[in-house]
């Protein structure tokens, strides 16, 4: 991507009718917000803190938040999850942590999910706990501290504690909630960018069954430790909306590089948002996988998740699938390898039974892997969002990740038609439906302070008909280099917990035909 990049965005809302709404967005301001000085420690979680929000009464809770845990050494990690909970009522734990045990192979990653039983019924107020991650002693130990609240400490046996605070709002105003709470990249040395990675903000007071259009507005900047331009996401959402975060690496020497996405909205109590990010160029193969979310429907399993090395060498791979248990469960995901130490590897993922009550279950698959030739270690994490008992659910055809690939100052027309139909074998949207199309990148000017995005959603015929369109690239005002966008599509926008089909986009602009 060409020095002096920014980021725009296009929120696409599709009412009933049929209607377009669209609305250009701007440039992203490249200033710290946090400072990213982490001492390296056996063990770590890439979130300093995590923060649970709940509203009483809100239509649209999400009492659960996820952190990555870190092997940060050459040796596999055993370890031992224990939450201690404050202001309980009855002597009743109000939180929950998932998995209770683990292993983290060398270099590796694992998926924590914290969550509010919110059976426990508690009052207007906050509460804390810590997570307490203890490994094992033949970890061999390495104090230290990560960040300025998570510190690792070492207990008389010689074994590791990580102990991670939780906070949890339980408030009678809207909140906002991000998920995830944390993104880690991963990029070998001048090789191509890594796959962006998805953000989901949502409202508390937002039904998921409103039209987008009406939908509680969000900022979002990105920011860098150094202050260089590698971090990109859109400057401007919807709550409901996904929105793509990219790493555009360029010519950054191998080292771990940090900034941070914060994420504010329009009448909410606990603006803003901060969700730290990491990158990490390496001189060695990385795993790569094409999407970073996944949205399962019981009895209608999405083909498996593209796993592949970021320059073609063999990669051992080994996937682990983290799970709420306070809404669904300690069994409903399950991830399996196939092609394990290829180049060309797949995730499948699956979803098991969760009992009758309509939900939306959500949850992470970490791949972990390792270069055989070299030892070095590297991970993506895929989010998981299911749904279950409820529908009929979205399904968007074809669904798998797209990527284009066009000459700076192309003129073609580069688009991938789709068709919309719902689980029920029809196409009846007239209660509502939603898309919308979100890019990073920054489109050269044709006249001063002429900016629009490269990606956006066309209709042949509207929901409610045949469900019949096109995603749309145009590539012709971009200067040379890659582009990441997502499209999102939800509805019928009448049910309880409607479903959220997402499609990565990928634009590689390359240089002038000759």
């Amino acid at each position: 991507m060409s020095k002096g990049t920014v980021i725009l965005s296009l929120a696409i809302a599709l009412t009933a009718s049929g209607g377009l709404r669209g609305q250009t967005l701007g440039r992203t301001p490249a200033r710290p917000v946090l400072p990213f000085r982490p001492r390296p420690a056996s063990i770590s979680a890439a979130a300093q803190e995590l923060f649970i929000y709940y509203q009483v009464g809100g239509p649209n809770n999400s009492p659960q938040q996820t952190t990555t845990l870190v092997n940060n050494r050459n040796q596999q990690v055993t370890y031992a999850v224990e939450l201690t909970a404050g202001g309980s009522v009855s002597g009743r734990v109000w939180a929950a942590a998932s998995p209770a045990s683990g292993t983290i192979p060398p270099g590796g990653s694992a998926q924590l999910v914290v969550g509010y039983d919110t059976s426990s019924n508690l009052p207007p107020g906050t509460y804390d706990a810590v997570v307490t991650v203890t490994t094992s002693r033949n970890g061999g130990c390495q104090r230290g501290t990560y960040g300025a609240v998570a510190t690792i400490t070492t207990s008389g046996d010689g074994a590791c504690q990580l102990n991670i605070p939780v906070r949890l709002v339980v408030s009678t105003t809207p909140q906002l909630n991000v998920l995830p709470a944390d993104l880690s990249f991963f990029c070998s040395a001048g090789g191509s960018p890594p796959p962006a990675q998805v953000v989901m903000p949502t409202a508390t007071n937002l039904a998921p069954g409103v039209d987008r259009s009406a939908s509680v507005r969000i900022a979002i900047s990105a920011s860098t430790e150094d202050g260089s331009a590698w971090l990109f996401a859109p400057t401007l959402g919807s709550a409901g909306a996904p929105f793509p975060v990219a790493a555009i690496p360029g010519n950054l020497a191998p080292g771990t590089y940090h900034g941070a996405i914060a994420v504010s909205a329009t009448g909410v109590a606990n603006n803003p948002q901060i969700i730290p990010v990491s990158l990490k160029v390496v001189s060695a193969p990385v795993v790569q996988v094409n999407s970073s979310w996944v949205s399962l429907i019981y009895a209608n399993p999405p083909p498996p998740l593209a796993v592949t090395s970021s320059t073609g060498a063999p990669l051992n791979l080994s996937a682990t699938a983290s799970r709420s248990t306070s809404i669904c469960g300690d069994s409903w995901l399950a991830a399996t390898v196939g092609q394990a130490g290829t180049a060309n590897g797949s995730i499948a993922v699956a979803l098991k039974t969760v009992g009758p009550t309509p939900k939306v279950c959500l949850g992470a698959v970490t791949v972990n892997a390792v270069d055989p030739a070299t030892g070095a270690a590297s991970y993506a994490v895929v989010q998981v969002a299911a749904y279950v008992n409820g529908g009929p659910y979205t399904v968007v055809t074809p669904s798998a990740p797209l990527v284009f690939t066009a000459p700076a100052g192309s003129t073609a027309n580069l688009f991938q038609t789709f068709t919309v139909s719902l689980t029920d074998g029809t196409s009846d949207f007239s209660s509502g439906f939603a898309a919308s199309a979100a890019a990073d990148g920054t489109v050269i000017p044709s006249a001063p302070n002429e900016w629009n995005s490269w990606l956006g959603i066309g209709w042949l015929t509207a929901p409610g008909a045949l469900g019949l369109g096109a995603i749309d690239v145009d590539p012709g005002r971009l200067a040379p280099g890659t582009y990441d966008g997502i499209v999102s599509f939800s509805g019928p926008l009448d049910t309880a917990t409607p479903n959220i089909v997402i499609i990565p986009v990928r634009l590689n602009v390359t240089g002038k035909p000759q």
